[in-house]
């Protein structure tokens, strides 16, 4: 605001400050890191139930931050959270982000995210077992970059984050938002009771920002063999 008015703040910045919002948020990554990287728990099931009962309790009831596109829609645009007051969203953007590129893994879609233990927990009570054709689900399953595309489309020209909130777990472990809003979760919701995951599969947008990530992260690393065979070809059989 001082700047705003003309007369930029020269005293000493507010430091950050770590509470329970980030450490929980913390522990909640780490225990889907040691689930998913641990020989000795990643054969059993029961770990992921956990980390989804986790995530549905402290991400969504408790926080209600669940990563949206919104949250990384904003740096794009130059609309980066104040660092000290929402130290929290960058532990969740650059967290889940910064993890698949070392790990090459996606530790929050279906590990974490509070919206797949919603998801899953309606469609487990009601026992549907409806799946589309293997050639179906391969093109609605792309849909998602398309809703991406619209997206951030929309967010760099007319420069603002939130025309890019449309995900139904905003309305949901928020109760607020638009009549549309609501009428997407609901629809949402009602599609996960007979479809698995309905949601992740074939419309969030966060789903497939991870997924361009991690084949970037695959592209990149696949260069190195390629420029080390350039740099020291073998010798030839026949070479003296």
């Amino acid at each position: 605001m001082a700047e705003y008015l003309g007369h930029p703040y020269t005293g000493p910045s507010d430091p950050i400050r770590i509470g329970f919002p980030e450490i929980g948020l913390l522990l909640g990554m780490l225990s889907v890191v040691l689930a998913r990287m641990l020989p000795g728990l990643r054969r059993h099931t029961w770990p992921r139930a956990v980390t989804l009962t986790y995530g549905f309790v402290v991400v969504g009831i408790w926080l209600s931050i669940p990563l949206s596109l919104t949250n990384i829609a904003s740096w794009l645009v130059g609309y980066s959270p104040h660092l000290q007051t929402f130290f929290v969203i960058y532990i969740i953007v650059f967290g889940v982000i910064g993890l698949a590129v070392i790990f090459g893994k996606n530790f929050y879609c279906f590990w974490l995210c509070p919206y797949v233990a919603v998801q899953e927990l309606l469609h487990l009570a009601f026992g549907s077992r409806a799946r589309p054709n293997p050639k179906w689900f391969k093109v609605l399953n792309n849909a998602r970059f398309v809703l991406l595309f619209i997206a951030l489309f929309l967010v760099l020209v007319l420069k603002n984050p939130s025309v890019s909130v449309f995900e139904p777990w905003n309305v949901l472990f928020s109760l607020k938002g638009s009549v549309d809003q609501w009428v997407l979760m609901g629809f949402a919701l009602l599609a996960a009771v007979f479809v698995y995951n309905f949601w992740c599969h074939y419309l969030c947008p966060v789903g497939a920002v991870m997924e361009i990530v991690l084949k970037v992260r695959k592209g990149v690393i696949g260069l190195w063999p390629k420029r080390k065979a350039l740099e020291n070809p073998k010798p030839s059989p026949t070479s003296s």
